[in-house]
């Protein structure tokens, strides 16, 4: 009997040392995984309403983090921030969000996102978030390198979708995305060529803005609404292309593209909105649209390198300081009768300008807007 307990004790005891060494190892390897991959409420701030939640910053150093689905028994439905987090590579979309209003700027090593296959939302593909129909390119992983082709099914490139990407060099739009979004390619350093095929009908506000590497881009035939400050701050933007079709120049569309130097706007332009070319310090041609009849303020201030421009014959209004402190524009030409003006400040600066005018146009007086004025012939404008 004392033989038969010293054996059943020797096996037991053998029995829970495997048990206590499982444990450790199960142990060590939650552990583990915790090192790399985050889903706890502790990780995430957030701002809770009386039926929901919204994350506002992730505080982990996880590589790979899973939104959590609740937050204090909250239904997690929103991501409105995420915060400075170099270490993240990868992040997985819970099934409950269904709103994201941050672009990820700050995770500089992001190269991979996803969604849990329950959500009705959003989806992905390729590492790349999109909605829930792929017809919506919503974020692209920040910190992936190279160039990206979108899928030939997408319409519409999200607000902010590519925005911050600084290893991003190039992206090719398909045939079929007929909207850019605001921000959507903003603050790209490495892009250095936008291409808009003749589908895209809409481009948002800061759609390209401070691209500080972008040399060259081409508008689309079929644009009808252009936002504000397209391409501001892209100093280093020397070739532009603007077919027929284009509406209009939006507000401080190119403004500070300091490397700017020839731009033609074609026919169907009919306004130059207000800090259009405001400090394109090597604009020195500009050939303006047939059909343009107003140009905003400040459109062409500060654009040091301009020495002559000619202003077509449906031109009936110029703003004030349109073109303000332009010290080397010396002959402006009018091709029809003289045309409103905000204040005396459209020149202001502009201390050599003489402003020319056909012998029967209509409204010239001796000067115009305090600059001096004389008759010309219509081959010197030529």
């Amino acid at each position: 009997m004392d033989r038969l307990k010293r054996a059943i004790r020797s096996v037991a005891g053998v029995r829970w040392r495997r048990v206590t060494g499982w444990l450790a190892a199960s142990l060590l390897g939650i552990a583990t995984v915790i090192a790399t991959q985050a889903e706890n409420d502790a990780d995430f701030l957030c701002e809770s309403t009386a039926d929901s939640a919204t994350i506002i910053r992730y505080t982990g150093k996880a590589k790979r983090v899973i939104l959590p689905e609740r937050h204090h028994g909250q239904p997690v439905v929103k991501l409105a921030g995420f915060g400075a987090c170099p270490e993240v590579e990868s992040i997985v979309i819970s099934a409950s969000v269904t709103d994201i209003e941050c672009d990820f700027t700050g995770c500089v090593n992001l190269t991979q996102l996803s969604v849990h296959p329950a959500n009705a939302r959003f989806s992905d593909r390729d590492g790349v978030l999109f909605n829930q129909t792929q017809t919506e390119l919503v974020r692209y992983p920040v910190g992936r390198p190279g160039h990206y082709t979108v899928p030939s099914a997408v319409t519409i490139i999200g607000n902010g979708a590519f925005s911050g990407c600084p290893q991003l060099t190039g992206v090719t739009l398909g045939g079929a995305v007929a909207r850019v979004g605001y921000s959507a390619f903003a603050k790209c350093p490495q892009l250095g060529e936008i291409l808009l095929p003749n589908s895209v009908a809409n481009v948002g506000n800061c759609a390209f803005s401070g691209c500080a590497n972008l040399t060259n881009a081409v508008l689309s035939s079929g644009l009808t609404n252009l936002g504000i400050c397209l391409f501001t701050g892209c100093a280093r933007l020397t070739q532009v292309t603007l077919p027929e079709g284009v509406p209009f120049i939006g507000m401080a569309m190119f403004d500070r593209c300091y490397a700017l130097s020839q731009v033609r706007l074609p026919n169907s332009v009919t306004l130059i909105e207000g800090n259009a070319f405001t400090s394109c310090g090597n604009l020195s041609r500009i050939t303006l649209s047939s059909n343009l009849q107003t140009i905003g303020k400040a459109a062409f201030a500060n654009c040091v390198s301009l020495t002559n421009i000619v202003i077509g014959k449906k031109v009936s209004l110029i703003e004030d300081l349109a073109f303000a402190n332009c010290p080397h524009l010396e002959r402006v030409y009018f091709e029809g009768n003289a045309p409103g003006f905000g204040t005396n400040a459209v020149f202001k600066a502009s201390n050599r300008a003489t402003l020319y005018y056909h012998p029967h146009a209509q409204g010239w007086e001796p000067a115009f807007a305090n600059r001096p004025t004389a008759e010309w012939p219509v081959e010197t404008a030529k």
